[in-house]
């Protein structure tokens, strides 16, 4: 760490004395050899009375700025070890290095932890005469004492984490909202001004989502600084050091592999924990780079060029094997986990008892350095929790419609579930939460208690959908009071709009997160709102921090290559989990097509597009399925033609309805990036309604249904 700025002597910390009993503290560790061990090493070699944490084992004299080493004393190991504590549920190992953060670390009156101490746990004063943070050390510490309150109850961790929260937003965060890589401040606590680049490796996404429920301006910031960690990614899957705001570049730095294995792991852990596609496939691509030079070589270096892959070094490293094991488990790789713990980190340990540093994850014989051994035994303990998850196969889903308030609770729901199954065996239910605004130019989306389903009706459904097999998709299109398709609005404050949607949103995700509620749609057909990219990445990031289930968005159909334009660069999909079309692409110009037309259609509509191609550019380009959340045909001649103008007169025509859905499935069953689709749509009370979208009961049904039971 740099540090810039001037002014005057050392401001120096009262200290409170811990003394650390081994007895008690690791009795939450599960009697793992090598695990305890490792931290039987640090509570009784690297630990001072305070319960500081020193940086290496042997007595070295500092490096200098921007650096540690010997007995100085860090804030990275200190977060380390308070995130393995509440891992393995030690409350008073936790402790003790929650009065090391408050009464040592803390500079009180800014609110920002010291990055570094002292031997005698003083804070040590740059030549600049100044002191400074490391923030991704700080949101270290907030996320283990947030986990820790969750764990607990105890709300003497969620206030010390708000103090840090108020120092980090006051001088860590730029207004442009980046996470600048230091903050300065003078002895008399004075803010001295903060870095100007983003470092990548500090950026802990799923401590700012923490932030985030409790405090909403972290939304922004985690969207923004998001989108920095994603661009400075290589082809190679490795990442740049480091950002600079001010010229818009990176700068690629000496190609640490801790630092880059630890932009990995915190992209690992927010996409898998939250969801968020785009974060797991950069996490992803890091992965398959190691594992492929580990298959080749053996062995992961300590450096790499990001740009090329080559190794810029022959030494390795505990922590980023450590790391690298971690971000496995994260993506569900168990097995290549279980190789680097069994194969490079086990082997790592110092078995001599003749050894001081028996115990430590090290190279040597007579040094160790903390992170290493605490990044090592955090890996062994999240080792022996991993868990699989079951895959999903394809989505066939069929929307149950209700316009009223409690229609949900009708005494037919049972039942018509129950027919629905039998008759076109989805496995998705859709459900409608219809939300409204007054006109055409409003900027307050909202619900509306009279007529939007109410949320007890909304519970009671889901429920029995639950109860029945199926999973659940949520969506809250909205109906504005004057007539207007809800994709030609045009709010006049669109902040305004987007703030009012997402308190929408948020509430449907708390809903849907109690209910267990598979997939939640942001809105469909908002045509007019495609382009704020900003907005619907800051929505994305409020909502995962409240729902764990499945994102999407259902985009209207396009029929022309302008509008196929503008959903090609809605770079928000990078962080939802389909791309979700509403796909009424008018097909033909007949009235009576047969079902080779309408195939052929799908490759040259009307308009002259080939829907396929334009699909699958779709789905490479930000690397998600396909999903139509919305499809339907009216049993009525020319359906093919406008699917969407359902107040166009025809005659009845079943044989229509059916050969426009023989033609799609015979078209995209096939296709490897198609992932589903929705029928549109079935109601309460199951009418029949000649001529409109329903299928039970119409020729379509024997096309929709003929797999049933098979």
């Amino acid at each position: 760490m740099k540090l810039r700025r001037v002014f005057l002597p050392v401001f120096l910390l009262l200290v409170l004395g811990i003394m650390v009993d081994l007895g008690a503290i690791g009795k939450g560790v599960a009697q793992d050899s090598s695990q305890y061990m490792g931290l039987s090493f640090i509570l009784t070699e690297m630990m001072n009375e305070q319960g500081g944490i020193y940086t290496q084992y042997q007595n070295l004299p500092s490096p200098g700025e921007g650096l540690a080493a010997g007995h100085e004393v860090l804030l990275q190991n200190t977060g380390l070890l308070m995130l393995y504590a509440v891992q393995v549920g030690d409350r008073q190992l936790f402790d003790q290095q929650v009065y090391s953060v408050r009464d040592q670390f803390l500079a009180e009156h800014v609110g920002l932890l010291y990055w570094k101490l002292d031997a005698q746990m003083q804070p040590v004063e740059s030549s600049w005469g100044t002191y400074s943070n490391s923030p991704g050390d700080s949101l270290r510490v907030v996320e283990a004492l947030l986990l820790a309150n969750g764990t607990w109850k105890d709300d003497t961790y969620k206030q010390l984490a708000a103090k840090i929260d108020a120092g980090l937003k006051g001088h860590n965060i730029a207004p442009d909202k980046t996470l600048r890589y230091y903050a300065s401040w003078t002895p008399k606590l004075e803010p001295a001004g903060y870095g100007d680049k983003v470092v990548l490796a500090q950026l802990d996404f799923a401590a700012m989502a923490r932030l985030a429920k409790q405090d909403e301006s972290w939304e922004g910031i985690l969207a923004a600084n998001l989108e920095i960690a994603l661009s400075g990614m290589t082809e190679q899957g490795l990442f740049k050091q480091s950002y600079l705001p001010k010229q818009d570049k990176y700068e690629q730095g000496d190609g640490s592999m801790i630092q880059m294995s630890e932009v990995a792991y915190h992209l690992a852990i927010y996409g898998r924990s939250l969801g968020d596609p785009a974060a797991t496939d950069g996490a992803r691509r890091f992965l398959d780079f190691a594992k492929e030079e580990y298959e080749a070589k053996g062995k992961i270096c300590g450096r790499y060029d990001p740009e090329t892959g080559a190794p810029l070094t022959t030494w390795e490293n505990i922590a980023v094997y450590a790391l690298i094991a971690r971000v496995a488990l994260a993506l569900e790789d168990p097995s290549f986990a279980e190789k680097i713990v069994s194969e490079k980190i086990l082997p790592g340990q110092q078995l001599d008892p003749k050894s001081p540093v028996y115990g430590a994850f090290t190279a040597r014989l007579d040094d160790a350095y903390a992170v290493d051994t605490i990044e090592a035994i955090l890996t062994l303990a999240k080792h022996g929790r991993s868990e699989a998850t079951v895959e999903e196969g394809p989505i066939h889903a069929v929307w149950y419609l209700n316009w009223q308030k409690d229609g949900y609770l009708q005494s037919s729901v049972v039942d018509d579930l129950r027919e629905i199954r039998a008759r076109l065996c989805p496995n998705y239910i859709g459900l409608f939460a219809i939300t409204y605004q007054e006109k055409k130019t409003s900027s307050d989306p909202h619900r509306d208690p009279a007529r939007t389903a109410s949320d007890e009706s909304l519970r009671y459904v889901i429920s029995q959908i639950h109860r029945l097999g199926m999973g659940v998709i949520l969506l809250t299109p909205l109906f504005p009071d004057d007539g207007t398709w809800e994709g030609a609005i045009r709010p006049e404050d669109v902040d305004g709009w987007f703030d009012h949607w997402r308190e929408i949103l948020l509430h449907y995700a708390e809903l849907a997160k109690e209910t267990r509620v598979e997939i939640l749609l942001l809105g469909s057909e908002l045509v007019t709102l495609r382009d704020q990219t900003d907005q619907w990445n800051r929505l994305i990031v409020a909502i995962r921090s409240r729902y764990h289930g499945k994102l999407s968005y259902s985009v209207n159909f396009w029929a022309n290559r302008k509008e196929y334009q503008q959903v090609l660069e809605m770079a928000q999909w990078r962080h939802m989990d389909y791309i979700g079309v509403t796909g009424y692409f008018e097909l033909t110009n007949k009235v009576d097509p047969t079902i080779k037309q309408l195939e052929a259609a799908w490759h040259h509509d009307r308009n002259g597009q080939d829907v396929v191609t334009d699909l699958e550019e779709l789905s490479n380009k930000y690397k998600k399925p396909i999903v139509f959340w919305e499809i339907a045909y009216q049993s009525k001649d020319g359906t093919n033609i406008y699917p969407w103008n359902y107040p166009r007169p025809g005659e009845a025509d079943q044989g229509e309805q059916a050969d426009c859905w023989a033609a799609f499935l015979h078209v995209f069953t096939n296709i490897q990036s198609f992932k589903g689709y929705g029928v549109y749509a079935e109601r309460v009370g199951l009418p029949t309604v000649p001529k409109m979208y329903g299928v039970m009961g119409k020729l379509a049904e024997e096309v929709l249904g003929k797999d049933c039971g098979k």
